[in-house]
């Protein structure tokens, strides 16, 4: 069998053309649209109907690196302290000890591991103030669950860190406004 010619001069090339596309789709908008409109609202009746809605709570404590918060005068070093202990703070609240006797005090039936995924904790704005958020679906829960955290962070942190204190600034309330899902969000995603 012999091997068929190649002509070696021939490129191949495409031409777009943009007007005959851009025809194409304005005569198919209808289709487009209704597709468009159904894609919405399957995502919006998923986030409604599917998508558990969450709570969520928030307590603020104030770090500090000595024991007197009495203290008349604070230096930009005893600043700088408290706020390198709040990642300290953060890994000590996520041990498995203290989740483990968080949930006890909160009276809810959720391993370590499940109350790590509930917890986010961070310094708010570079400060030597912590917010612990709470997020359950369930907003009693959540509430509760930050109360413990109130409650039993401050005096084990005392216990663990020498010489280091932990003040409640901001107790936990309960918050019935859902923070998921947002259903905008969801119908714009599916839009």
């Amino acid at each position: 069998m012999g091997k068929m010619p190649v002509d070696k001069k021939r490129e191949d090339t495409y031409t777009v053309d943009f007007v005959r596309i851009f025809k194409c789709l304005l005569s198919k908008a209808w289709m487009i649209a209704i597709t468009s409109v159904l894609v919405a609202a399957i995502s919006f009746s998923y986030a409604f109907f599917m998508v558990k809605p969450k709570y969520s709570s928030s307590t603020k404590l104030y770090v500090n690196n000595s024991l007197s918060i009495d203290k008349i005068s604070i230096s930009s070093a005893d600043i700088t302290a408290s706020q390198s202990l709040i990642k300290t703070y953060i890994a000590i609240l996520q041990s498995r000890s203290i989740l483990e006797q968080i949930a006890e005090t909160a009276d809810v039936d959720y391993t370590s591991e499940e109350l790590t995924s509930m917890i986010t904790a961070n310094a708010v704005n570079d400060t030597e103030i912590m917010r612990v958020t709470v997020t359950s679906e369930d907003p009693e829960e959540a509430y509760n669950i930050a109360d413990a955290i109130s409650v039993v962070l401050p005096d084990k942190i005392a216990g663990i860190i020498e010489g280091s204190s932990m003040v409640v600034v901001d107790k936990p309330i309960v918050n019935r406004q859902k923070v998921s899902p947002s259903f905008i969000k969801y119908t714009v995603i599916g839009f």
